[in-house]
């Protein structure tokens, strides 16, 4: 079920915001030529992208669920589908279908890959799916399976790349609209229609970008873009600057002020990449035979389990009976599939998680403190101990 996106290209498709920003990353990318890593989640993603494109490819989201129970080996990951899985793939499936049904005219292309030779021979992509509407438009859709990374059809360089790929076989196209399915994350599922015009102006810019990228001297730029970025733990501009911003908490360890909290909280995602990337090294570095001098490969910690639950059931069942099992209720969006959801919706409610931090751009809104607290800027703060 594996789907390949955009192989061996530093700028292809899903590399878009990352050259874009740094485009020093090529250079270093091409240097290493680090091996492909993926982790479970990413695994996961591919799974249900799969589960997609063979539901659209049908028309019948059956063949999805058919799949429901199931383990597959991807990337190394042993995935099982479940009905989580199934669900949110739904939601994609549904968003497509739905406007083939509004534009019955509309001609529909799965998992196509293109490659925009007039950019770059070395840019292209696959795109999830999208839906030419002859003489008025073509929709493209991205599918995201993650959690906890929103992603906005406006201003997404990603889309307007894939957009490029999809129109070359078109023609009459008056407008691009960009469609982000992510049904796991509170984003969910965000439209924006560009012009051809508009979509005209990225193609000059996506040609800099790239040109950029082949410069002697090319920049290179943090940001959310270094998440999954293969050379994360070469790249001595994220090193640095890690190191300068631990300097400054360690000088006065008890004293944080504002600037510096910003910059911590802007260079999370940075860091934790970094220490998972250094912890994947390290890993093969030991598994290969290699040595640390501080650290050593041992056993996971791993729960008891049944060697087979029916021996279990013939052994127990008689004298434990129903002690023997623990029975959980359905979730509402199971209970949903059997009754409806109008029967479900009275009951159900958002639990309140409490607040977290995010980022300024981040779409929900902001939650202001009813405690009484001194607003302090760029001064030091005492941290409790």
């Amino acid at each position: 079920m594996p789907i390949e996106k955009d192989t061996h290209s530093y700028v292809g498709a899903s590399s878009c915001d990352r050259f874009f920003n740094c485009s020093g990353y090529v250079a270093l990318a091409e240097q290493h030529n680090p091996p492909h890593t993926s982790s479970k989640y990413a695994a996961e993603g591919t799974v249900a992208h799969s589960l997609g494109e063979k539901a659209l490819v049908a028309l019948d989201f059956k063949v999805a669920e058919s799949f429901i129970g199931e383990v597959i080996e991807e990337e190394g990951y042993k995935i099982k589908v479940t009905e989580e899985m199934t669900d949110a793939v739904k939601v994609y499936y549904d968003v497509v279908t739905k406007d083939m049904e509004t534009y019955p005219q509309g001609m529909l292309s799965v998992e196509q890959q293109f490659n925009l030779k007039d950019v770059d021979s070395d840019a292209r992509g696959t795109n999830d799916a999208s839906l030419i509407i002859p003489f008025e438009k073509i929709i493209i859709y991205d599918y995201k399976h993650g959690v906890n990374n929103p992603y906005y059809a406006k201003d997404n360089k990603q889309l307007m790349y894939y957009a490029l790929g999809a129109i070359q076989k078109t023609f009459g196209i008056e407008e691009v609209e960009l469609v982000i399915v992510q049904p796991r994350c509170y984003s969910g599922v965000t439209r924006h229609t560009i012009s051809i015009d508009e979509l005209m102006v990225f193609k000059k810019a996506l040609k800099l970008a790239i040109k950029n990228t082949r410069k002697k001297n090319p920049v290179f730029k943090t940001g959310s873009w270094c998440k999954w970025c293969p050379v994360a733990a070469m790249c001595n501009q994220s090193k640095n600057e890690l190191v300068d911003m631990f300097s400054k908490t360690t000088t006065e360890p008890t004293l944080i002020s504002t600037s510096l909290m910003e910059e911590v909280l802007d260079k999370e995602t940075t860091l934790l990449d970094f220490i998972k990337l250094v912890k994947v090294k390290a890993l093969e570095h030991l598994e290969k035979g290699g040595q640390l001098l501080r650290h050593k490969l041992v056993r996971k910690r791993a729960s008891r389990k049944w060697k087979d639950e029916a021996v279990i059931e013939r052994v127990f069942a008689s004298s434990l009976q129903d002690e023997l099992y623990i029975k959980k209720i359905k979730s509402p969006a199971q209970l949903e599939k059997l009754v409806g959801k109008k029967e479900v919706s009275e009951y159900t409610v958002i639990p309140e998680m409490g607040v977290t931090i995010a980022h300024k751009s981040d779409k929900r809104a902001e939650v202001i403190s009813n405690v009484d607290f001194e607003i302090v800027t760029n001064k030091k703060m005492k941290c409790e101990a």
